[in-house]
């Protein structure tokens, strides 16, 4: 399928045995540099817009998500498990620090 998101098209860069990590870190560079020049260029009105509420709200809807489903959901995009291990915990971390936003 000529149509994939970064993280699957990424996955298939790797080998069964081996994997390029220049490879892996000129295919992941491209895939966020149309997404860091979004955020550049709309930087001022997208902040205007998100309140404390409104990431208090994000918070609640991603608090349900599990540790499990969390980590699947980086799996799919093929982190090996010291990857899924860190990235589950900064994002319970991040969704944490949303509900409780003060305010």
């Amino acid at each position: 399928n000529d149509n994939q998101t970064v993280s699957v098209a990424m996955g298939t860069l790797r080998g069964q045995y081996t994997s390029d990590p220049t490879t892996s870190a000129a295919a992941a560079l491209l895939g966020i540099v149309p997404t860091v020049l979004f955020f550049l260029v709309f930087q001022r009105s997208l902040m205007r817009g998100i309140t404390v509420d409104d990431a208090r709200w994000i918070g609640s809807l991603l608090s349900p998500l599990s540790d499990t489903q969390l980590a699947d959901a980086f799996r799919a995009a093929n982190f090996n498990p010291e990857e899924i291990q860190m990235l589950v915990s900064a994002t319970r971390a991040r969704i944490n620090q949303l509900v409780n936003l003060p305010g």
